[in-house]
């Protein structure tokens, strides 16, 4: 009889363990099993309810603290392809859900929700979901904490048409191409746009701007340049209106610019957060535009060809009936990667060892200086 009722007791425990280790929560959420949350940067979390009857519920989160615009937070209901913006009231109560209710089901249903914090504190949180009857009832809940830290790391953008500016003088007669690099630090992810802000707005109708919209020095597709438009208040938005989301390894632009008038061009380079247009990172700088070139592709009476100008393999250089010249390649931040002394009629420059992006050839003849550029792919 001992041992029978020993296995029977052994049985019935492991049906209870059994039942335990199965058994699902009536409404979970992923919320609180954030990590590394920080102002300024949307996050993304799930509610997930099972187990009701089909009666009719609606969500509430209470945050605490909460002060007015700690928080905003969007909802797509099941099914939906859309976020809605839903309202945080004053004491840190949101509701979510048609008001008629959604029907509490017996199995897992999925509600995604996107949160962005406006302060860093530890938000406290209770989660119910609660009867649309006219005195409410609570018929699941939970409670979590998520912790918000400021960003130490923001953004940063730099562009290298002032650079270039350095290397040769840039004229009107000239299409000049550059580029834009944007890191991410702790932004990736971050929806955001690239935008190009002239200083005197007026000189707008004195610019053609283009931007490589495959994004060639980073994805290895072919170039593909796409024209730009200042507003009237001189601003000019790369990318899709909607923004797009900062990679981890950030972003590398290339870009093509021509001007139709001489003179000074100030601009300002900024990463703009998509929703608020929040500068997230900017950078100021001004290039000097010429009449008449100083560099230009001849020397004496010898004109230099550079070919080909888009390549993934060898460059060459003519350089006619000079000798003894020196040829220098530059990158767009002015940095020498190939130098050739003594060349005399044809050369042959490697770029296996170069990265994808807009180079510069300088060639040298005591006085003389001729320049082209080439792009590798």
């Amino acid at each position: 009889m001992k041992a029978s009722l020993r296995i029977g007791i052994t049985l019935l425990l492991a049906l209870v363990m059994h039942g335990f280790g199965f058994a699902q929560s009536p409404l979970t959420t992923s919320l609180g099993g954030l990590t590394n949350v920080r102002t300024g940067i949307t996050e993304e979390f799930t509610v997930t309810t099972q187990g009701g009857t089909g009666q009719m519920v609606r969500g509430r989160f209470d945050f605490t603290p909460y002060q007015e615009g700690d928080i905003v937070l969007q909802y797509r209901a099941p099914g939906a392809q859309e976020y809605t913006t839903l309202t945080v009231g004053a004491e840190g109560v949101v509701m979510f859900g048609p008001e008629a209710g959604f029907a509490y089901p017996a199995t897992a249903t999925t509600h995604d929700f996107k949160i962005f914090f406006n302060r860093e504190d530890t938000y406290n949180y209770t989660l119910d979901l609660v009867t649309t009857d006219a005195t409410p009832q609570t018929v699941a809940t939970t409670t979590g904490s998520v912790v918000v830290t400021q960003p130490t790391q923001f953004p940063t953008i730099d562009g290298t048409l002032d650079v270039v500016d350095q290397q040769k003088e840039i004229t009107t007669a000239q299409p000049e191409d550059w580029q834009i690099f944007v890191t991410a630090n702790q932004f990736a992810g971050v929806k955001g746009n690239i935008q190009m802000v002239l200083a005197n707005p007026e000189q707008r109708n004195n610019i053609t701007l283009l931007y490589d919209a495959n994004r060639a020095a980073t994805t290895g597709a072919e170039v593909d340049f796409q024209p730009l438009t200042f507003n009237e208040q001189g601003v000019a938005t790369i990318g899709p209106a909607e923004g797009e989301s900062l990679p981890q390894g950030g972003i590398s632009q290339l870009m093509r610019i021509s001007f139709s008038q001489a003179g000074t061009y100030g601009y300002s380079l900024r990463f703009t957060r998509a929703g608020d247009n929040t500068v997230l990172a900017s950078v100021q700088e001004s290039v000097e535009v010429a009449t008449v070139a100083g560099i230009d592709d001849m020397i004496g009476n010898s004109r230099i060809s550079v070919y080909p100008t888009l390549t993934s393999g060898a460059v060459r250089v003519e350089l006619g009936d000079i000798r003894n010249a020196k040829v220098a390649v530059t990158d767009m931040l002015g940095r020498v990667v190939l130098q050739i002394d003594n060349a005399t009629g044809s050369v042959q420059l490697s770029t296996s060892n170069l990265a994808k992006g807009t180079y510069f050839v300088k060639i040298t003849k005591g006085n003389d200086v001729a320049g082209s550029r080439f792009i590798v792919r």
